[in-house]
């Protein structure tokens, strides 16, 4: 009789600790999942911005609970973006060239709230980028002010460059990642076509 007490206090010691380390695991993974913005935005600095058309300023997240933070300060940043899976990056500017226009050859993407992989562009400044193959990707756009730049594929995971390719090559002779991105940016002007009523 006491043998088989000994063996049910067991069991239901075995069960709490399993059901414990479950409860610690999703904890765990609900806690990762909370580190990453719901929302981002550009708050606009005028004095970044000048005349050049387009938001330069700070970078303002929002997290599910509804709280924000400010994850810059120099006013800097541009063309801001937020994966689906709620990672968050920017392009920043260095330095202002001759004409005053800045020079954005630095892509920054925060892996978590508390760490960012930085991703320096061969060509001075980045035209355009996004996440890529299903974030594990960041594609680069970046050129001079005419004519065509290249397009750069770096890993998040490693920070390396994985693929290059000149902007100017046929499509059909791209690799499937750059091929990708230009699909996507002709799928998204075209739903903003049919939205403005242009189709």
């Amino acid at each position: 009789m006491l043998a088989i007490c000994a063996e049910k206090g067991e069991v239901a010691a075995m069960k709490r600790l399993l059901t414990n380390c479950l409860l610690f695991l999703a904890s765990g993974l609900a806690g990762v999942a909370a580190e990453r913005p719901v929302a981002a935005e550009m708050v606009d600095v005028p004095a970044e911005r000048r005349d050049y058309g387009m938001p330069i300023g700070n970078v303002r997240v929002t997290f599910a609970d509804g709280h924000t933070e400010m994850w810059t300060r120099l006013g800097r940043c541009m063309e801001l973006r937020r994966s689906a899976s709620g990672l968050v990056g920017w392009s920043r500017y260095t330095t202002r060239n001759a004409h005053g226009e800045p020079v954005n050859n630095v892509l920054r993407v925060m892996v978590t709230n508390s760490r960012w992989q930085d991703f320096q562009t061969e060509l001075p400044f980045i035209r355009d980028w996004d996440f890529a193959e299903e974030d594990e990707s960041v594609v680069v756009v970046s050129g001079g002010r005419h004519g065509a730049g290249i397009m750069q594929c770096f890993s998040l995971k490693t920070g390396k460059l994985t693929g290059t390719v000149n902007e100017a090559t046929k499509k059909e002779k791209m690799p499937e990642w750059a091929r990708k991105f230009l699909e996507k940016r002709e799928w998204e002007r075209e739903a903003e076509a049919v939205k403005s009523g242009e189709r």
